[in-house]
């Protein structure tokens, strides 16, 4: 059986100088675990030719989870053609308990290819990780997606 949620979404954009600001906040109260409460911050400008750069500090609370563990993230976008882009993103994970500390850091370049529909899109993202309780080894990973947008 399936868990349902309510929830509410709201989002403001600012033009500031040769940047956008865009602030993001969902509240959302799931029957089987309470409140969360996502929190996001992006700072973007064009960069270089046809290129996006974007700051990002996002933060996500819940119920069961003891304080407030919030990522900053650097992204650069880069589109290839009309379907294909990329992005190079390097995203520093932080926890605020028991004491406040770097719990993890990604490194990812990720690859869109909108294909035979608009609403077709795969994805493939290899990435590295480190992780403070694996002693900041580092795990390659990689990230295979399919994607239908519908509606």
């Amino acid at each position: 059986m399936g868990h349902g949620y309510l929830g509410l979404h709201y989002q403001q954009n600012w033009p500031l100088k040769d940047y956008r600001a865009i602030v993001t906040q969902n509240l959302r109260w799931y029957d089987n675990r309470g409140w969360e409460s996502k929190t996001s911050f992006d700072l973007e400008r064009e960069v270089f030719t046809n290129k996006l750069l974007r700051l990002t500090l996002d933060g996500n609370w819940n119920e069961q989870t003891l304080g407030y563990p919030h990522t900053f993230t650097f992204s650069l976008f880069q589109p290839l053609n009309q379907d294909q882009a990329l992005e190079y993103s390097l995203s520093n994970h932080f926890l605020s308990r028991p004491s406040y500390a770097l719990s993890e850091t990604l490194c990812q370049v990720r690859y869109r290819y909108r294909f035979w529909r608009e609403w077709l899109v795969f994805e493939v993202a290899p990435r590295i990780t480190w992780r403070k309780e694996e002693d900041h080894s580092w795990t390659p990973g990689i990230l295979v997606l399919l994607e239908v947008d519908f509606g």
